[in-house]
């Protein structure tokens, strides 16, 4: 099972479109539309991050589809057998 996680992040400035926060030490733009409003600069903001564990399980299954793929193929010529067939016909 995924762990949760929470950051603190302080407002440090607000320019027209974005918010930089600072986030562990660490400066980050973000978008204001996707933040609270009415937001002042220095107030915290807590974020929780969690796993999509839907799209994690997805993933991992487009993964292993991916790899079986290029082992089965692994002896074949590249290309499509179509247009290979027809151009060998062509005089």
């Amino acid at each position: 099972m995924p762990v949760k996680k929470t950051l603190r992040a302080t407002v440090e400035r607000l320019e027209k479109s974005i918010a930089v926060l600072d986030v562990e030490g660490h400066e980050v733009a973000f978008p204001r539309a996707s933040l609270p409003t009415p937001l002042l600069e220095g107030e915290v903001l807590v974020f929780s991050i969690d796993v999509d564990a839907a799209s994690a399980a997805r993933e991992e299954v487009a993964e292993n589809i991916d790899s079986e793929t290029s082992k089965a193929g692994a002896g074949r010529k590249r290309g499509n057998p179509r247009t290979a067939s027809t151009r060998s016909n062509k005089k």
